[in-house]
């Protein structure tokens, strides 16, 4: 579930519409690599040469290797965007424990302070970092792969 607190982490707009993008794309190149995989393996199926059966293989390796190149760069962005919201979120706790003064130690405790402070910024970090792409090929993928089925069989679309 999409927090609507996460919306005020600094940049996360500007994240959200790059994941969507992304996920976009990673949806096109899925369904384009089933449509050369499937493409080749009914050709040869059908008894066509291995070498005339090139062009369509290539094409399913183009756009496995372009997916997995999306995947490794959103990854690799998301890790950074964690880190630095996470950083931001540190920075901005530790203001407020100093505005807040020694009384919120003896109100909450020193180790809920420690812990929020520790941990609950680690699960912040991970949630952005795994969870969001996560949101983002769930809400993508399927309406992708159910429009391009539809446009082949409206009975396998249904199914």
């Amino acid at each position: 579930m999409l927090n609507a607190s996460l919306l005020k982490l600094f940049g996360i707009k500007k994240m959200l519409i790059i994941l969507l993008v992304i996920s976009i794309f990673q949806s096109v190149f899925t369904v384009l690599q089933a449509l050369f995989l499937a493409t080749s393996i009914t050709n040869l199926f059908n008894g066509e040469k291995l070498n005339s059966q090139l062009f369509p293989i290539l094409l399913f390796v183009l756009f496995f290797v372009g997916k997995h190149l999306l995947i490794f760069y959103r990854d690799k962005m998301m890790v950074n965007f964690s880190i630095q919201s996470g950083a931001n979120l540190r920075k901005q706790l530790n203001l407020k424990l100093f505005q807040l003064g020694p009384n919120i130690t003896s109100t909450e405790g020193t180790g809920n302070v420690v812990t929020m402070a520790l941990e609950g910024i680690t699960q912040v970090e991970n949630y952005i970092k795994l969870f969001l792409p996560k949101i983002f090929n769930m809400l993508i993928s399927p309406p992708v792969i159910f429009f391009y089925t539809l446009s082949l069989d409206i009975r396998s679309a249904v199914i």
